[in-house]
């Protein structure tokens, strides 16, 4: 009943056809705890346009995605932040995972011209916005293509040992069966790969020079859970591919109607140089 009463407020309704109709920036004050978010997930829910959710701190932005699917009804995902420095720290894998899996997301839905591949709300603390992610062209180079009866684009040739080999050039490690996000396994004409960033793995089954299928299976009970007409599976740059060169930031990925809703924009620009001056003094 208050969630319909606020809906139906006239000054949100002329908020949602201002953010619609794409006219400049707009503030909104007044919003506290939970009732940013609503907002944003109607707004977003009105407006039909993807939506980037900045933040000032990285366990706000957990909350925030939580309120926001509440109130959206869909998933929205959440772009992490490294608290250490790349490749440090206990969890380290699982951040870069995700970082990737959502760039790619955002490349193949724009290289496909369908924009409903794309996550429809990000979240991103500011921390994670400050952070590098690999140019969308080095990602491309390091993404690989396979639909049913095509060929692949990205491996170097189609069949499956050119497929492990690529995977393990990429730091996939080779196995009799695989069992977590980074491995790969042959048997014949199958590859079982679990990407990066993924819950379940693919598994790819060749017939002759083709891919005859793809599927999603679990890995305890090596059933099949859904088939797919194709998949891109993205990995990092090479260490021997020049770094600095094929670096960007995440909103290099996002469509050009994207909303970008900054979540207390003084706090956020305090955070943002705060962080700033931090990068600056490090050695």
């Amino acid at each position: 009943m208050v969630i319909r009463s606020i809906a139906a407020d006239p000054r949100l309704k002329r908020l949602k056809d201002r953010l619609a109709a794409g006219r400049g920036v707009v503030h909104v004050s007044g919003l506290w705890g939970s009732s940013a978010p609503m907002v944003s997930a109607m707004v977003a829910s009105a407006s039909g346009r993807p939506q980037l959710y900045v933040t000032a701190h990285l366990e706000q932005a957990d909350s925030a995605r939580d309120d926001l699917e509440l109130f959206f009804g869909k998933p929205c995902h959440l772009f992490p932040a490294w608290d250490t420095l790349p490749g440090e720290g206990g969890a380290c894998g699982e951040i870069e995972a995700e970082r990737l899996r959502l760039c790619s997301q955002l490349l193949t839905a724009r290289r496909l011209g369908d924009l409903s591949r794309a996550p429809a709300i990000i979240v991103a603390p500011i921390q994670a916005l400050m952070q590098p992610v690999p140019a969308p062209e080095a990602l491309e180079q390091n993404t690989i293509h396979l639909a049913i009866g095509s060929e692949a684009r990205g491996s170097g040739g189609l069949s499956p040992e050119s497929l492990v080999r690529w995977a393990v050039d990429r730091g996939f490690e080779r196995l009799d069966m695989v069992e977590s996000p980074g491995d790969i396994a042959q048997r014949g004409d199958i590859v079982d790969l679990f990407a990066p960033g993924e819950s379940q793995p693919y598994r790819i089954q060749f017939l002759h020079d083709e891919v005859e299928s793809l599927r999603r299976f679990d890995v305890s009970s090596q059933r099949s859970i859904e088939t797919l007409p194709s998949i891109s599976v993205a990995t990092m740059p090479r260490e021997s591919e020049p770094a600095e060169d094929g670096l960007t930031d995440l909103p290099a990925y996002l469509s050009e109607d994207t909303l970008v809703v900054l979540d207390g924009p003084a706090e956020i620009q305090e955070m943002g140089e705060t962080l700033r001056a931090r990068l600056g003094s490090s050695d």
